[in-house]
């Protein structure tokens, strides 16, 4: 299981063109600008500025089975479009904690035998493609969240579905129910990356 850690810090950080969230905010729709380029990273975000957020999910091991499910779906080249967004991206154990909901939008392949399909090279055929893509659409989020601007209330817009509830408990963040650690995200060229606990929103 993913370790959840707060967020810690003011809102003050250094480059983000995003309005500030205030507590009035809590319950709306959160609308962000995109971070300038070039710009330091704000606060609580690893800096990998310079890759698209495609990029750094492919170079990075623990999103492997995430990225199989993008590419399948074919929201990995929606994703390499986006001009500004964040992503709550499952890590490998978590996609694995979940491979009964996930057979079912594979059918008539499972999780195992559709990424070990993928890895080989070869490319499963699943019966509904869309409805998997409007499954890992819920985990992207129009608009760059930087950490000072979680707040538990707070209202995201995904690419497709209703809107997504960020709430808290003991300093961990969760949206719509599933936990993710925003001490680790990382500010791409064209969005915010966070590793999850688990898809968002099934």
């Amino acid at each position: 299981m993913l370790a959840v850690a707060g967020c810690s810090g003011g809102d003050s950080e250094t480059g983000s063109t995003s309005p500030t969230a205030t507590s009035g905010d809590q319950g709306k729709v959160f609308e962000s600008a995109p971070i300038e380029p070039g710009t330091k990273a704000p606060k609580g975000l690893n800096d990998a500025s310079g890759e698209a957020l495609i990029a750094l999910l492919q170079s990075d091991p623990q999103y492997n089975a995430y990225v199989s499910l993008l590419q399948l779906s074919n929201v990995a080249s929606e994703l390499a479009t986006r001009d500004s967004v964040t992503v709550f991206a499952p890590v490998n154990g978590a996609l694995s904690g979940q491979a009964d909901l996930l057979d079912d939008y594979l059918a008539p392949e499972s999780l195992e035998s559709a990424l070990a399909s993928l890895e080989s090279g070869s490319v499963p055929e699943i019966d509904d493609p869309d409805r998997l893509a409007s499954l890992l659409r819920r985990g992207i989020v129009d608009g760059e969240v930087p950490p000072a601007r979680l707040r538990p209330g707070l209202d995201l817009a995904p690419l497709e579905g209703p809107n997504l509830r960020l709430t808290a408990s003991d300093g961990a963040f969760q949206v719509e129910g599933v936990g993710f650690d925003s001490g680790s995200g990382t500010l791409a060229a064209n969005g915010v990356l966070y590793p999850t606990s688990g898809l968002v929103g099934p």
